[in-house]
């Protein structure tokens, strides 16, 4: 009778954990791509693993006995849950139940001329990372033309990435947000056919994988759900921006740390622009 109870109590522990991980996922959302349902397994399968990731967080958390208003702190957590969705990444790609073909490769960089939106808690990785090293001082320069620009400005003068170096190879590939790390694409050629409609000022529909794709997104929710329970500001934020911000007054990132709101959110109207 002892283990049986041992087991309902634990069992009941679970549950508890597990409704509060799934509400805080909930509370943050995580966008349903155009034209699928919000049953479809592979969003459903998603937010499961958003939730998984979101406790385990919350483990490390409880178990480092660590403040959660800690620049290093936080900044690890991103870094270990970026190390987690590549690996799901890398599953679903080599072992998943349907044929992904990634045509992305180094050096190919279409994708990295359009404004990218992030989770707080990236931008704020990215920008501690970068802070004293070139990549910074290069960023500085290469970003001050894009800070006025709308997203379609911005794609029609091709601009790519201040983080994009000379090689077409991306400096911060080691941080890159969860956007860079899930848009994977089957074919390069359609994406540069979209990069040249796009600075024609042409609609253009740039295709990739789904499953990538809505894994990317529950993991940008589990950082933003992180930071929701916090009571940290968690909205979606725009790179490029908000790394110019935060290199122009570092102390922004502790005044976030304190609750306050500070970063400008991102509008935007859709997450995703076509699935394959």
């Amino acid at each position: 009778m002892g283990e049986a109870k041992r087991k309902k109590e634990a069992a009941a522990v679970k549950a508890a954990r597990a409704k509060r991980v799934l509400t805080a996922i909930e509370e943050v959302g995580i966008p349903i791509p155009t034209g699928m349902e919000y049953s479809d397994p592979r969003l459903v399968d998603a937010a499961r693993t958003a939730g998984k990731l979101l406790d385990l967080a919350f483990d490390v958390m409880e178990k480092s006995n660590a403040r959660a208003n800690s620049v290093p702190v936080m900044t690890g957590l991103a870094m270990q849950l970026h190390g987690n969705l590549d690996y799901l990444l890398d599953h679903i790609v080599n072992n998943g139940g349907s044929p992904v073909s990634v045509g992305c490769h180094e050096g190919c960089a279409w994708c990295c001329h359009q404004n990218v939106e992030v989770s707080i808690l990236e931008a704020i990785l990215i920008a501690v990372e970068t802070a004293h090293d070139e990549r910074g001082t290069k960023f500085d320069e290469r970003s001050q033309s894009l800070l006025s620009l709308s997203d379609r400005e911005r794609a029609v003068q091709g601009e790519p990435c201040p983080f994009l170096d000379d090689r077409n190879k991306c400096s911060i590939y080691k941080v890159r947000p969860v956007a860079c790390r899930s848009y994977l694409a089957p074919d390069p050629r359609q994406c540069e056919s979209s990069f040249r409609l796009a600075k024609e000022g042409h609609e253009s529909e740039t295709q990739f994988y789904a499953e990538p794709q809505i894994s990317g997104t529950a993991f940008k929710a589990v950082l933003d759900a992180m930071a929701f329970d916090f009571g940290y500001q968690h909205d979606l934020v725009d790179l490029v921006s908000t790394v110019a911000t935060i290199r122009k007054d570092p102390s922004i990132i502790e005044r976030w740390l304190s609750g306050e709101k500070v970063f400008e959110p991102k509008s935007h109207d859709s997450h995703f622009v076509q699935t394959t």
